[in-house]
């Protein structure tokens, strides 16, 4: 578990089974999926997520951390396709809505990148975000993430509505 100093008692442990249920109740929230991006389809219920949970504890190369706050779970934070001989990964997180703009995303971010840098092999962290989500952007660039490359929505399938940033962050 890490623990981070903040006005909201924050931690991060890896995922749990017990998890599963706040997260499946999140990827189901609208408002969530419209700044986050769809879920994949293998992910849609508690039962599915049951079934990735299984075949995620034997992956090496995805780590999903679930996000407290004041002992209550607030989202998730991950680290996926990281390879230590490339020393690069790509990181994702998402918070309930209810807590957006209370500082948890920014406090728990620096305490994950820090410990990625620190603790393995890794040179290069690598995430993306929809245009329209400019909270995440401009913390991302607050964070020193720099634009690596723009998806332009007319370049992607039918079904994106907005152009892709994609970020990175050197050690």
């Amino acid at each position: 578990m890490q623990q981070i100093q903040s006005l909201h008692q924050l931690h991060y442990q890896p995922l749990k089974r017990q998890d599963l249920v706040s997260l499946g109740a999140l990827y189901q929230d609208p408002l969530f999926t419209k700044h986050y991006g769809e879920i994949e389809e293998h992910k849609q219920t508690l039962n599915d997520l049951n079934h990735w949970f299984d075949e995620y504890e034997q992956m090496q190369t995805e780590r999903y951390y679930s996000i407290f706050s004041n002992q209550t779970w607030v989202g998730f934070i991950t680290l996926s396709d990281f390879d230590e001989s490339e020393s690069e990964a790509w990181l994702s997180i998402g918070l309930q809505p209810n807590v957006w703009g209370q500082g948890i995303g920014s406090y728990v971010l620096k305490a994950f990148i820090k410990a990625c840098f620190d603790q393995r092999n890794i040179e290069t962290i690598r995430l993306s975000v929809f245009s329209s989500n400019e909270r995440a952007y401009c913390l991302y660039l607050k964070l020193g993430f720099q634009v690596e490359k723009i998806y332009v929505k007319e370049e992607l399938p039918l079904d994106f509505k907005e152009d892709i940033y994609q970020l990175y962050l050197k050690r």
